[in-house]
Formats: C-alpha cells, sequence, structure tokens
C-alpha cells in the first residue's frame, strides 16, 4: 500500500503530537517530584514544625524514661516487683486507649487543641510522678501519662497532613519522628545517669 501526501502528512502531524505528549509527561513528573522535595524542605523550616517537633521530643524525653525506668523507680519507692510490673501493662493499656480516643477527637476537633491536651496531660503526669506513695497515686498519674502519650501519636500524624499537606508526608513525618526519637533516646540515659 502506498501512501497519499496527505496520510503521510496526517501521520507525521500525529507523531508530532506525541512526542510533545511525551516530553509534556516528562516535564510534569520532574515539576512534580521538585515540588515534593521543595514542600518537604520549606515545611521542616517553619517554626510551627520546629515547635511541634521539640515539644514531641520533650515530652518523649520524659516518657521514654519512665517506659525504661518506671519497674526500678517504683521498687525503689517501696513497691513489689511484681505491683510494678503491672503498673507497666496498665501504662501500655491507657496508651492505647488515648490512641484510640484522641485520635478520634481530633478527627472532630482541631488537632492543635487536642495534642494540647495530650501534651498537658503528659507534662502533669511526669510533674506528679516523684509524689507518688500509693498504687492508687501511681495508677492516677498513669491515667494522665498513657492517654497523653498515646494520644500523641495519632494527633501528630494529623497535623502534619493537616498543616503540611500529604505530597511529602513520608519525608515530614519521618523529620518529626526522627526529632522525637532523639528525646526518647536522650532521656532515659541522662536520667539513668543522674539517678545513677
Amino acid at each position: 500500500h502506498h501512501f497519499s501526501a496527505a496520510e503521510e502528512s496526517l501521520a507525521s502531524a500525529f507523531a508530532d503530537q506525541a512526542a510533545m505528549a511525551l516530553e509534556h509527561a516528562r516535564l510534569f513528573s520532574s515539576v512534580r517530584t521538585y515540588s515534593e522535595r521543595l514542600e518537604a524542605m520549606v515545611a521542616v523550616r517553619t517554626p510551627s514544625f520546629m515547635m511541634l517537633s521539640l515539644g514531641l521530643a520533650a515530652i518523649s524525653f520524659g516518657t521514654a524514661t519512665v517506659t525504661v525506668l518506671q519497674i526500678p523507680y517504683l521498687e525503689s519507692i517501696g513497691f513489689p516487683t511484681a505491683t510494678a510490673a503491672f503498673t507497666v501493662s496498665f501504662y501500655a493499656l491507657t496508651s492505647i486507649v488515648g490512641r484510640l480516643g484522641f485520635g478520634v477527637l481530633a478527627d472532630r476537633y482541631n488537632a492543635r487543641i487536642i495534642i494540647g491536651i495530650c501534651m498537658a496531660m503528659t507534662a502533669t503526669g511526669l510533674a506528679l510522678l516523684p509524689f507518688v506513695q500509693t498504687l492508687w497515686h501511681v495508677m492516677g498519674v498513669l491515667l494522665l501519662l498513657g492517654p497523653g502519650i498515646g494520644g500523641t501519636v495519632p494527633v501528630r500524624t494529623a497535623m502534619i497532613a493537616n498543616n503540611y499537606g500529604t505530597t511529602s508526608f513520608g519525608t515530614i513525618n519521618g523529620v518529626a519522628v526522627f526529632v522525637r526519637t532523639l528525646g526518647s533516646g536522650i532521656g532515659p540515659l541522662s536520667v539513668g545517669y543522674a539517678v545513677d
């Protein structure tokens, strides 16, 4: 079959359009990748992101210390080992309740207020911990600490998604978790060293 000049011209026009479409797709992909990187770089440099990350690191400094040193501390003030171990389970259970409860609340109300409540509960529990004398005191403190720290987990992710978008969520959340983990790692080491 022999193609006419008009058919060759039409095929050439289709080929040109296909080539332009492929180039536009390549450029769009490049722009989108750059946009995602830029979004992540900007987000982690904002004052609100720094405050969120550092606040969570400070809270984790205390709560990781409680998690690691809870049994030795309670034994040192006269609680039997079995009772001290029970409080660890209670702490974990209340943390789960906090994750579920505050996660639901963060979907319905302002996540900034919810995380503020979680942090206030945690800070209050940490401040009261040195004054516990009975099992009921310990349980009361853990009713503040467990849900408070547990609630920060889902609320933090909701805040990051709400405030910084989801395009670079993995990168932004990863930086926040990294900063928080620094607090978790430094807390037990420094408090353990101070006690020893």
